[in-house]
């Protein structure tokens, strides 16, 4: 018997599973509120949890590796030193999420909510940014005509092109020209703007 238990100690939902993996998959397909659930430490890799309710949940250690977390409500939740390597975090809502020191290494973010989480030491090696709302601290975000801006310390994406901050700077017109029919025509337009902004209010210090 597997039970899923909260930060208190009560029970949310349990059945006979093969590992905690199995159950909170199950209790996700069941349409089971895990707000609160304390999962911290646990193996979770590759877990599909599309949606999931995990607000103010614990998964403090927990390895979700690889898992499918598109939608999935982390509002809150404790993530400290979780590792979320490759995981897919589309549209995620990680608002006032605790992130410190947590494995966001090729981690997609396209369209998560960053606003106020806690990201200190936490790896971005390689995270795609597209459309994401960031932290402004670690990742900084902003909207100029048709794209959506994220930056870290070492990074710039815009849309879905991701490269370190100097080598924005150096690309020539071809290349920004082969990104996008219009890219060159907002690159002339916006170039230095951007660079002033990124200047002027750089993000902190990115680990990887």
């Amino acid at each position: 018997m597997i039970e899923i238990k909260d930060t208190e100690g009560e029970v949310i939902y349990a059945g006979d599973f093969d590992d905690m993996k199995e159950c909170v998959e199950q209790a996700v397909k069941d349409g089971v509120s895990l707000r609160g659930a304390n999962l911290a430490r646990h193996d979770l890799q590759y877990a599909y949890l599309q949606g999931a309710n995990l607000q103010g949940a614990s998964l403090q250690g927990t390895n979700l590796r690889d898992s499918y977390l598109v939608g999935v409500n982390l509002h809150r939740a404790n993530l400290q030193a979780a590792n979320l390597q490759c995981a897919i975090l589309e549209e995620a809502n990680l608002q006032y999420a605790d992130l410190k020191k947590a494995n966001l290494q090729d981690a997609n973010l396209q369209g998560a909510n960053l606003r106020e989480a806690e990201l200190e030491e936490a790896n971005l090696q390689d995270v795609n940014l597209h459309d994401c709302i960031g932290n402004m601290r670690e990742i900084k975000s902003m909207q100029i005509e048709q794209y959506v801006l994220a930056y870290t310390s070492k990074h710039l994406q815009i849309g879905c092109k991701r490269r370190e901050l100097e080598e924005w700077w150096n690309l020539s017109d071809e290349e920004i020209d082969a990104m996008h029919s219009k890219a060159l025509v907002f690159w002339h337009k916006w170039r230095d703007t951007i660079r002033n902004i990124i200047e002027m209010s750089p993000a902190t210090g990115e680990k990887s």
